[in-house]
Parts: structure tokens; sequence; C-alpha cells
């Protein structure tokens, strides 16, 4: 809300700290609940787009609120036409549509990772559709490129999925780079030169931040923060390279989502700040996976994450458990490893993969 009334009025969100920058009218008791009020915004240019869109209609959280909600309506309609175009019974988009973690992240919370999923699931639908049609008519390539660069720039980890996406535009993988870089440019030269003070609230997120990652904390506990971080990033981007690689050689459809699903169960496992709603991305390809059960395991595992909210709502206390993160990682885990074993006796049933 903060964001996109300085954008209405005009203002750039980069330029100030929600501390020294001027209130948009009606919003100063605002300035309060902000978190980190002393950082420079660290929303993308696409999100400062979706907030100052959402503004248009209201200045209230449940402006916003219902906002989110009609894109995540939309996002049930886009996956039951992946479902249909990958020959899947359209009864799987029940797995998200009544999947408590996006009722209460979306419409509850009001999370913009919402926004960025929807629009990183039309890319994709979009590129698969060209793709069984065995034709391109020139503007979907480009329009499937756009809506991923909105998805990147509203929230930057969905930039992990491109290799599946380049693998969907199939021989027309150059167009959609070129296309999603210029948008890119487009969405981000508005905001230059203060743009570049987001990159100090990203780069002290990226290394101080940390909340329910149990593979963060075992690691940091037996050496330091720093070298838990390294080793973690590390260790996903070897895990992305191996997905892909294995998706190079086989990159059917339905591989492709299932390949996303599996980076995205990654990432939970091995992210130093695991919030619920990042949770979101693995929710959306659960459907498209196969592995139903333990993304169903990780979508419910994963709000245990809110225990800390108990103690400090009675005490104002602080206090992450480390047996609940314990739990976080070893569930989803377990539930993948148990569907693999059922599936080899039973190739009938739910598989892990």
């Amino acid at each position: 809300m903060w964001d996109g009334s300085q954008l209405a009025q005009g203002n750039n969100p980069y330029a100030h700290a929600p501390d020294t920058a001027p209130a948009p009218p009606g919003l100063e008791e605002l300035r309060g609940d902000i978190n980190h009020s002393h950082l420079v915004t660290i929303y993308p240019p696409a999100a400062q787009l979706v907030f100052a869109i959402a503004a248009q209609f209201g200045n209230t959280t449940t402006d916003f609120k219902v906002f989110l909600v009609v894109l995540d309506i939309l996002l049930c309609a886009v996956l039951l036409s992946v479902l249909k175009a990958l020959n899947q019974p359209l009864t799987l988009a029940i797995l998200y549509a009544w999947n408590p973690l996006p009722i209460l992240e979306i419409a509850g919370s009001g999370h913009i990772d919402g926004a960025a999923v929807f629009f990183l699931l039309s890319a994709m639908l979009l590129l698969l559709v060209s793709r069984l049609k065995q034709h391109n008519s020139g503007l979907v390539i480009p329009a499937a490129a756009v809506l991923f660069a909105f998805s990147v720039l509203i929230k930057l980890f969905p930039l992990v999925f491109i290799p599946a996406l380049l693998l969907l535009s199939r021989e027309y993988w150059r167009r959609f780079l070129i296309a999603f870089t210029a948008t890119a440019m487009l969405l981000c030269v508005p905001f230059l030169p203060d743009l570049r003070n987001a990159y100090g609230t990203l780069d002290l997120y990226l290394r101080t931040w940390e909340f329910a990652g149990f593979a963060f904390q075992v690691l940091r506990d037996v050496s330091n923060g720093a070298f838990a971080r390294g080793t973690l990033a590390v260790s996903f981007l070897l895990l992305c390279a191996l997905i892909y690689l294995r998706l190079w050689r086989s990159p059917s459809p339905s591989v492709v989502f299932h390949a996303c699903f599996q980076v995205a169960f990654c990432f939970l496992l091995l992210t130093t700040t695991l919030h619920p709603w990042y949770a979101l991305y693995l929710v959306a390809f659960l459907p498209l996976s196969g592995a139903l059960v333990p993304g169903m395991v990780f979508s419910w595992v994963v709000l245990l994450a809110y225990q800390v909210q108990i103690s400090y709502a009675i005490s104002g206390t602080w206090q992450e458990r480390s047996w609940v993160a314990a739990v976080i990682f070893a569930a989803p885990l377990f539930a993948w490893i148990a569907a693999a074993l059922a599936s080899r006796s039973n190739p009938g049933g739910l598989s892990g993969r």
C-alpha cells in the first residue's frame, strides 16, 4: 500500500526509506506498521506497478487483498487450461484452489507472491499451447516473455524457472529471451537511478535474514553463517542444474512442470529464510507435478513456522524453536521418499517421481 501510493503520487518508491519519505495522503498512520521501515523497499519494479494499480481501487489492505484474490481466481482458470492441454484430470486443480496455503497467504495476508505465480503460470500456459499446436503466431512467444518478465520483476524468485520456459519455447527460445530482457529493461528504466538503492536492502536480506531454515541452522551451528549461506546457495544451484539437465534430455511438457515443482521443493528445503508464503510456487505446480503426497505435506507443514506468532502475541518475544524447523524439513522429505518407494510397488499410485 505504501509503495503503491508513493508511485501513484508520482514519487519514486526507491528514493527514500518509509521512515524518511513523505507520507501519501491518508497513510501517515501506516508508516508505523511497515516492517523494517528504515530500509528502502525491496520489491522489484513490476511489484510497484501492481501496488500502484491496486491503490487506484482503494488505499486499504482489504482493497489490495481483493485485487490479489481476483488474480488468484484467474490463476485457477490458468491451471485448468494447463491441465486440459496436458490431458490431465481437471479435478487436480483442487489441489491448489482448495489448499489452505493460498487462501491464508493471498486472501488472508495479501502477499504479492500470488501475483508473481499468476504471471508465471500464464506465461507457461502460452508457451505450452504454442508448443502443442506446433505453430507460433508471432505474438505468443513475446507475450509469454512479457508475462514472465512481470513475474520475475514482481518477485525475483521466478527467475530460477527460466530454463524451463526456454525449453517450452523450443526453437523460439532466442526470441523469448530477447523479449524478456527488453521487457525487464523497460520496467526498470523509469525507476533509475534510485532503483539502485534497493540493491542494498536485497544484499542485507541475502546476508543476514534467516527464518525456519533447518539446513541453514545445522550448517551455521557447525561452521558460521557466511559458510552456511554459501554452501546452501551452491547446493541449490547444483540441484537446479541437475534437474534441468535431466529435463533437457526429456523435455516433454509434463516433465517441464514437474521439474519446476522439484526446483521449488529444493529451494524450500535449502533456503535460509522459509516464510510460508514462499511455498506458493510449490503449491501452484502441485497439480501438474505428479508428486502429490510430498507437495501436500510440504504445503501443510510449512504453516508450523507461524508458531513464533504465539509467543510473540503473548509476551512480545520472537522465539523460533529448532524442532519446528526440523519437522518442516523432514516431513516433506520423508513423504517424498515414502511416495517414491510406494510407487515402485504400486506404479498406479501417487508418486514422488
